[in-house]
């Protein structure tokens, strides 16, 4: 059984549920796919969805600009910008096969993005944005570029680092760089779920040398977010799948408790469905 896609199937079916049961009151675009959970979070603003990569990512509507920042909660040390080199605005580079029409939407867009910036505009969302569109066109050494930068004017802010290690672990496959930065994800926000969910799927899709330190990774990120439903919900399959039937019910049985706490139905009917496969593996033994 596919251990991999068990769990994002889980954490498919859970994400409407566990936007406001998880107590963020903050709006998710999320795309679950071959190349590991991918969320970027905006402020829920009018915007257009693009897709961008991997990730949904709401991006403004030029016609109804919207310049509010978008800095996590997390986020509260900011570097003075006059004591870092800026990265290259002016790169833009297409390495992605797609039409003309495309190349010329994206590096208008990319140009708007950079004379927003430099005119003083709120400068976090545009980064973001910016590193997106790069990561879009391919262009993934420009996008580490502004994704370091952010991490160097921002360090205390989890997103940046959470894109270089999404960047290092599937695309440039250098695992023990990928881990750095999903670590460093996790310590500046360590209440935050899908950090620890990236880390582990690191280690159980990639970084094999360090796979044992899998359930460990939801085992401290289920001490850190107050037993988040989404992580135990992941570290009930995965001991299912490795043939731990006693831990896998543990969990799902303390999934299940939380849905009746919470009155989610969908919640619930994973976490009953769980524990019927372990009733069904145990008679068969």
């Amino acid at each position: 059984m596919n251990t991999s896609k068990n769990i994002k199937l889980a954490i498919i079916f859970l994400i409407g549920a566990l936007v406001g049961l998880i107590g963020y009151s903050r709006f998710f675009a999320v795309s679950s796919t071959d190349q590991g959970l991918v969320i970027d979070e905006t402020v829920a603003t009018t915007t257009e969805t693009a897709k961008l990569g991997e990730a949904l990512v709401e991006i403004q509507a030029p016609e109804k600009k919207v310049t509010k920042p978008v800095v996590s909660s997390a986020s509260k040390k900011i570097v003075k910008k006059e004591t870092l080199p800026l990265p290259n605005l002016d790169r833009i580079v297409i390495n992605a096969n797609i039409s003309d029409d495309k190349k010329q939407e994206y590096t208008g867009r990319m140009k708007d993005i950079t004379n927003a910036i430099r005119k003083g505009e709120p400068e976090y969302s545009h980064l973001l944005e910016l590193a997106s569109y790069r990561k879009l066109v391919e262009d993934y050494v420009g996008a580490e570029e502004i994704w370091f930068y952010m991490t160097k004017l921002y360090p205390d802010n989890r997103l940046a680092y959470e894109n270089l290690g999404n960047l290092y672990h599937f695309y440039q496959r250098d695992y023990p760089k990928a881990e750095i930065m999903m670590k460093k994800a996790i310590e500046s926000e360590v209440a935050y779920p899908y950090s620890y969910i990236n880390l582990f799927e690191l280690y159980t899709l990639s970084y094999k040398e360090k796979e044992s330190l899998s359930a460990q990774t939801l085992l401290d990120g289920l001490q850190k977010t107050e037993s988040n439903p989404l992580i135990a919900v992941t570290l009930a399959q995965y001991y299912m799948d490795k043939g731990n039937n006693a831990g896998a019910k543990t969990y799902f049985e303390k999934v299940l408790a939380f849905s009746k706490v919470a009155n989610d139905q969908r919640l619930e009917a994973i976490a009953v469905e769980g524990l019927s496969r372990l009733s069904s593996t145990t008679a068969q033994q």
